[in-house]
């Protein structure tokens, strides 16, 4: 995809052009982009991006769809096994940004509303600007991931 400087789209912007530095790239999988999300109050959590722009799920041509669903899971193995959270929740979302994405994020013991979406925390939304300013952390966890995810691959090679 060649952006022509007057496509609206964040995500394709970021995706083709420079990473803006509140996120942190984590791995490029055959039809998304892994990056780890600016808050990391629930450490771990990640978004991948959908290479080309469609806005929901059922548009994408069967190949494309089963790649990026795939990529999601490889991704939240990848996820699972770092950080060892008790659950993680998968949304899929897109009335924000409009570009297909997965939010992948892991929930924990200590979470205090392990029922309910992260988004209606307080302390998520009162706390994520100081989440984003830890980025050595964040260069560390995806390095921990990129390595796991490298190790995934290779076992089923």
């Amino acid at each position: 995809m060649q952006l022509d400087g007057k496509t609206k789209c964040s995500v394709c912007r970021a995706i083709h052009g420079t990473l803006p530095k509140r996120y942190v790239f984590v791995h490029e999988f055959d039809s998304a982009l892994a990056v780890l999300a600016p808050s990391q109050y629930y450490r771990g959590r990640c978004e991948l991006w959908l290479k080309v722009h469609h806005t929901e799920l059922f548009q994408l041509p069967g190949t494309l769809r089963e790649a990026f669903c795939h990529d999601a899971a490889l991704l939240g193995k990848a996820m699972w096994n770092v950080f060892e959270p008790r659950k993680l929740n998968w949304e899929i979302l897109g009335n924000t940004v409009p570009h297909l994405h997965c939010h992948i994020i892991p929930r924990y013991t200590w979470d205090p509303l392990p029922k309910r979406p992260i988004w209606e925390n307080a302390q998520f939304k009162a706390t994520e600007r100081r989440y984003c300013a830890r980025r050595i952390e964040k260069l560390a966890m995806a390095e921990r991931l990129r390595a796991e995810i490298a190790m995934i691959e290779r076992r089923r090679t």
